[in-house]
């Protein structure tokens, strides 16, 4: 009985835990099956129910480059064994020939928008996926000015880095040893200040990783800068010969469980699964 009371406990304050204020949502949920930059950035609209929010009233993703959309695009989302959360739409996907930049932004709303000049503290997370791409990221702005940033960055012929950076510095902060045509789940915490410098750090988990539900103590990559940017655009942004680059299920919000951790109802029924061997076992 008194195993059965801790875990009941145990399950509602996970439930507790796990109730999120979310910012922002992004799942490139939209109407077009097979979606690719060309139509996600002529602003095709959310499919219905899709749960994409934290952008500003009317805005769209707007094209700032040429893609080229030779890459396959198979209409599905990423996803990964250690995403925590359960992926919608597809994945917005894209191919850059030659020495050459795909971009495209979107204005945030005011909720999601983050002033490195306040004392605040910001996570965010997405998943990234690369074969053979010589970078792409996902950086954040006040529409000119670069903010922060972060994602993938070819090593070598075999392998990428990921990267995490703050202010004008490039690649700052690397993580090692990722594997081309393997999803990543990228969690990043931003906290901003207004006297001190703004410190951002990079996690990155395999579809072999376990995603705690807690943060961890020690990071896997952090960089440091002051910056007085207001961060009110995304651009998602792929580079340099890449064969194909994906990025999905972009979230920002205020806490680890916001971007890291199941939906309450999933935290649930991993509780009660756990109650029902406990009560199995003391029948026996």
């Amino acid at each position: 009985m008194r195993n059965t009371t801790i875990l009941l406990a145990v399950v509602a304050m996970l439930a507790v835990t796990a109730q999120a204020s979310v910012l922002l949502h992004e799942g490139f949920d939209y109407t077009t099956e097979a979606i690719n930059p060309d139509n996600v950035l002529a602003g095709c609209p959310a499919a219905a129910g899709s749960g994409e929010f934290g952008f500003a009233a009317n805005s769209t993703w707007v094209k700032t480059s040429t893609y080229d959309t030779t890459c396959p695009r198979d209409g599905a989302s990423l996803d990964s064994n250690a995403f925590p959360f359960t992926p919608v739409g597809t994945a917005v996907r894209s191919s850059v020939p030659g020495d050459s930049y795909s971009r495209a932004d979107r204005e945030l709303s005011a909720a999601a928008t983050m002033d490195l000049s306040q004392d605040g503290v910001f996570y965010l997370s997405a998943l990234f996926r690369d074969a053979t791409t010589h970078i792409q990221t996902l950086k954040f702005n006040d529409g000119t000015t670069q903010g922060m940033r972060f994602g993938l960055v070819k090593k070598t012929t075999t392998s990428l880095r990921a990267f995490v950076d703050v202010g004008p510095s490039g690649c700052a902060s690397l993580v090692d040893a990722l594997d081309f045509n393997v999803t990543y789940f990228f969690v990043v915490k931003l906290v901003t200040s207004a006297s001190e410098a703004d410190v951002i750090s990079l996690e990155v988990y395999g579809p072999d990783d376990i995603v705690p539900l807690t943060e961890p103590v020690a990071w896997g990559a952090t960089d440091t800068a002051s910056v007085s940017t207001v961060l009110n655009y995304m651009r998602v942004d792929v580079g340099k010969g890449s064969t194909c680059g994906e990025m999905d299920e972009i979230r920002i919000g205020e806490t680890w469980a916001d971007v890291a951790v199941p939906e309450p109802a999933t935290l649930t029924l991993l509780g009660l699964g756990g109650l029902g061997v406990l009560i199995r076992r003391k029948r026996k």
